[in-house]
C-alpha cells in the first residue's frame, strides 16, 4: 500500500456527456451572467439619473447629454424589453416625472406621475 496516487496524472478523454454537461453548465452560467448585468447596468443608469449620488437633479443629467439623452432611454427600454422577456416582471420602465422627448434629442422632465 502507498500513500501516492499514481493515477492523479493520468488523464483521460472526457465522454461525451462530460462534454455535453461542461457545454451546458457554460452556457448557464454566460446566461445567468449577462442577465444579471444587464439587471445592474440599468439599475445604476436609473439611479444615476433619479437618485444621483452627487446630488444632481434628473434635468441636470439630461441636459448634460444633450442630444444623446433620448438615447439613454432608448437604451433603457431595449434592457427592460430584453430582461422581462427572459426574467418577467423584473424590471420596470417607469419614470417618477412624466418626459418630453425633444425632436434634437434632449429630454425635459416634468412634473411627478
Amino acid at each position: 500500500m502507498s500513500i501516492i496516487d499514481n493515477t492523479i496524472n493520468e488523464r483521460s478523454e472526457p465522454t461525451k456527456e462530460e462534454k455535453v454537461e461542461r457545454a451546458v453548465k457554460r452556457i448557464k452560467v454566460k446566461s445567468t451572467e449577462t442577465l444579471y448585468g444587464l439587471i445592474g447596468t440599468y439599475q445604476e443608469l436609473t439611479k444615476v439619473v433619479w437618485a444621483n449620488p452627487q446630488g444632481l437633479t434628473p434635468q441636470e443629467v439630461l441636459d448634460g447629454l444633450g442630444s444623446d439623452a433620448t438615447s439613454l432611454f432608448q437604451l433603457a427600454k431595449v434592457l427592460v424589453t430584453t430582461v422581462n422577456t427572459v426574467q418577467p416582471n423584473t424590471l420596470s420602465a417607469n419614470h417618477p416625472n412624466s418626459l418630453t422627448f425633444n425632436e434634437d434629442g434632449t429630454v425635459t422632465v416634468g412634473e411627478p406621475v
